[in-house]
């Protein structure tokens, strides 16, 4: 479920696409276009799912935990490094572990009495389903997030009746929903090492370290060497990191 290139693919966008293509030429011996490496890249993917389609729906059962987990798995933005580091006034406003949960309990609450909320529910699935095909990933969930608010909302407006209705089943079958619900998606996520990633869990400075390297690179086109080294040390001190061999020392 977690970010893992296949061997010989460099996770670093100024040689993804180069890279990808130079693999996929290599096993069909001649040269493609970008349409053909598509092809290539999916008949691979497809192939997999037919040859173990136990090992894809386990996959998909991972990425669906992962989907639901409060951390933000970085991609382009780590965007738990820069609220940790550089926008902490970023803590207290409203973050996916509030959110998710409560909008669990409202998306399992009665829906099918109400046929007006069918076009959201299978607008919210026809997204959300769409990362669990091809990457989890924050900025690809992050689209999906305002459906999720307005179940969230409705999960927080029938606790809110049932607590002013003294109806103390609703509200313990609510806050029993909701308990179960936040501790699902605020478990710390691991994954046993596998395709060249190191085994990882989701929390801590998992995956600092490039940004910390991306900080280092533009220091470095400025020639403020001193700065630059500073936050390759910062890197290179990162417990989880995700650029072996790319921190220079």
């Amino acid at each position: 479920a977690l970010p893992a290139s296949p061997r010989g693919l460099r996770d670093i966008p100024d040689y993804e696409e180069d890279d990808a293509r130079r693999l996929a030429e290599r096993e069909v011996g001649h040269p493609l276009l970008p349409a053909g490496v598509s092809r290539y890249w999916s008949g691979q993917a497809l192939a997999f799912i037919t040859q173990h389609p136990g090992d894809y729906l386990a996959l998909l059962g991972k990425k669906f935990v992962a989907l639901w987990n409060h951390y933000e798995i970085a991609d382009s933005y780590h965007y738990t490094f820069m609220r940790t580091h550089f926008l902490r006034l970023l803590y207290p406003m409203v973050a996916f572990a509030l959110v998710a949960p409560l909008a669990l309990v409202g998306l399992a609450l009665p829906f099918w009495r109400r046929r007006d909320w069918t076009a959201l529910y299978l607008a919210s699935f026809a997204y959300l389903v769409t990362p669990l095909l091809f990457y989890v990933r924050s900025r690809y969930r992050l689209p999906g997030v305002p459906f999720l608010m307005v179940f969230a909302a409705v999960a927080v407006e029938r606790l809110t009746a049932a607590v002013r209705a003294r109806d103390g089943t609703t509200t313990a079958l609510l806050a029993g929903g909701l308990a179960l619900a936040a501790l699902f998606v605020n478990h710390e996520y691991c994954e046993a090492a596998h395709d060249g990633l190191p085994a990882v869990c989701l929390g801590g400075d998992t995956w600092y370290d490039q940004e910390w390297l991306k900080l280092t690179a533009w220091y470095e086109e400025k020639d403020d060497l001193e700065r630059a080294l500073a936050y390759a040390e910062r890197a290179r001190e990162c417990t989880t990191p995700r650029s072996a061999g790319q921190v220079p020392f």
